[in-house]
């Protein structure tokens, strides 16, 4: 089924065109601004709309190129749709407070992510049993507690290739570390962040729950289309591969039988 894409509209009734007031404004978010009502500053629809195009397009095509992403949301309004995507696209992500280094010493990071994953795995198998009520309970408490601060990551290997952020002022911790590292980061970010120092953002309200589900939903299927293509790519590679090497077998064996037939 194509998918109809939302309109201004949608983003008016989402709430998506409610910025900061503009004591709060930052100077750079000035040309998303169509006006200021009350001391709050109101998103240009036209605008958001046009940037969200453009957003959904980068982040599909990130992926799509075969690259990694972590999802960071752990404001109270997106924690609920970034754990959601991260399940469903089985991106990694982060909805609960960003932990120092979780990038910048990413190696620290996966030991605790590796030491998670031994203790779920030791606790659904029949060597569980073996141990003591008290020890299994103890593992459990550690599990639980581990889970909170990396649940989201369980699958990743290796420092991401970028970050996808709600909220960049608000996440600012992960946002330096990307930065430091080089990574790229998409954002969905409101008139009191700094959009240079994101690669591609969408400009709307990221403090409402309503705001924040209607764009992160768009960049749901941005995902799953860049996710399709990476897949699609991968197979096709492999077909290919699997037809040469198929090729070089008939071409040896048709130069042997004309060696043996000399």
């Amino acid at each position: 089924m194509k998918h109809t894409p939302i309109t201004i509209e949608q983003l008016m009734d989402a709430g998506c065109h409610f910025g900061h007031t503009k004591a709060h404004r930052h100077p750079k978010m000035e040309e998303f601004v169509y006006l200021t009502r009350e001391k709050v500053q109101i998103l240009d629809l036209q605008k958001t709309l046009t940037k969200l195009q453009d957003l959904t397009m980068a982040v599909e095509n990130f992926v799509a190129e075969g690259k990694s992403l972590i999802l960071v949301g752990t404001k109270r309004q997106a924690k609920e749709v970034v754990k959601s995507i991260g399940e469903e696209t089985g991106l990694s992500y982060i909805t609960e407070r960003w932990l120092g280094g979780t990038l910048t010493n990413f190696e620290t990071v996966r030991q605790s992510i590796r030491k998670m994953n031994e203790i779920e795995a030791f606790l659904a198998s029949d060597e569980a049993q073996l141990i003591s009520k008290k020890e299994r309970v103890i593992q459990h408490q550690e599990l639980v507690r581990l889970t909170i601060k990396f649940g989201g990551l369980k699958k990743i290997t290796r420092v991401p290739d970028g970050l996808f952020i709600v909220d960049p002022s608000f996440e600012h911790n992960a946002l330096l570390e990307a930065r430091k590292l080089g990574l790229s980061v998409f954002a969905l970010l409101d008139t009191n962040s700094d959009p240079g120092l994101v690669d591609e953002f969408v400009p709307a309200n990221d403090d409402a729950t309503k705001s924040i589900n209607l764009i992160m939903g768009e960049i749901k299927l941005a995902l799953e289309h860049g996710l399709k293509r990476a897949s699609d790519q991968a197979v096709a590679t492999e077909a290919a591969v699997v037809a040469e090497k198929a090729k070089a077998e008939a071409d040896k064996n048709k130069e042997l039988k004309q060696t043996n037939a000399k």
